[in-house]
This record gives structure tokens, C-alpha cells and sequence, in this order.
């Protein structure tokens, strides 16, 4: 399930560095077994407008730095057969019937932009739009808290 365009490979990354870091940010957050078959990865960011100090609304971990392409790479890591199957040697199976998304979520407006919903397949597509009804309740009642 490649994505279009360019290989993540003409930009540095072989196969097994792709699957090394799926492998460690899958382990870092706990995620090995019981995966859910859609599994949202977001990045983050802030934006204002209208404000001459807006880099102080930035992530200071990050550098200001916005997270939504790290997210869309690694969701298309781990999407990719060829990467799975290297995953798997490494010690975590994730089932055929998994499928990640990646996605950004601004921090400012709380608003969440997906990536590539062209490739879900249309065996996730109701448990996506289910997933983002939650994440409107969600933000509804943040915005009202």
C-alpha cells in the first residue's frame, strides 16, 4: 500500500530504517499488541494569527517545529508491506487489518487535519468517520472546559 510519489527511500531511508523506527516509536508509546485496525498518529502544532509573538504558541520541544509530516511519514512506514514484514522480525506483528493515518493537530484552534484518507480502505472508512465524530465531542467539550 505505497503511497504516491516518491519513495521514502529517494530521501534517505532504506526499508529496515523505516521499520527500526516503527518498531521504536510503536515501543516508546506502549503500542506492540492489540492494536485497534485504525491507529491515528498526530503530530502537533500551534498557529495565530495577527500575533507578532506567535512562536511562543509553538511548541517549545520542538523548536516551534510542526509535527504533521513527521506524522504523515511514519503512518505510511507503517503501512507499507514491505516495512510490516521487517516489523514483524523485529518482535511486533501488526495485524493485516491495520491500517495508520497520519494527521496534524493545531493546539491553538484544536482543529485536525488528516492525511492521505485516499488510502484508507474502504473496510476502515465507517470506524474513521466514527473516530472522527469522538474527536469533534472531544474538542467541543474542550472548548467548552
Amino acid at each position: 500500500s505505497d503511497s504516491p510519489g516518491k519513495s521514502f527511500e529517494s530521501f534517505g531511508f532504506s526499508h529496515q530504517e523505516m521499520a527500526n523506527m516503527v518498531v521504536k516509536l510503536l515501543k516508546d508509546i506502549g503500542l506492540t499488541t492489540n492494536f485497534a485496525r485504525l491507529v491515528l498518529i498526530l503530530g502537533h502544532g500551534s498557529s495565530s494569527l495577527n500575533n507578532p509573538h506567535e512562536s511562543a504558541y509553538n511548541c517549545g520541544a520542538c523548536g516551534g517545529g510542526r509535527g504533521g509530516p513527521n506524522a504523515r511519514a511514519f503512518a505510511w512506514m507503517a503501512n507499507n508491506e514491505d516495512v510490516r514484514k521487517l516489523v514483524k522480525q523485529l518482535g511486533v506483528n501488526i495485524p493485516d487489518d491495520v491500517h495508520f493515518i497520519g494527521g496534524f493537530h493545531n493546539t491553538c484552534s484544536e482543529r485536525i487535519e488528516f492525511f492521505d484518507l485516499d488510502h484508507v480502505p474502504n473496510s476502515h472508512r465507517q470506524a474513521f468517520r466514527d473516530m472522527e465524530q469522538s474527536l469533534i465531542e472531544a474538542r467541543r467539550r474542550n472548548a467548552h472546559e
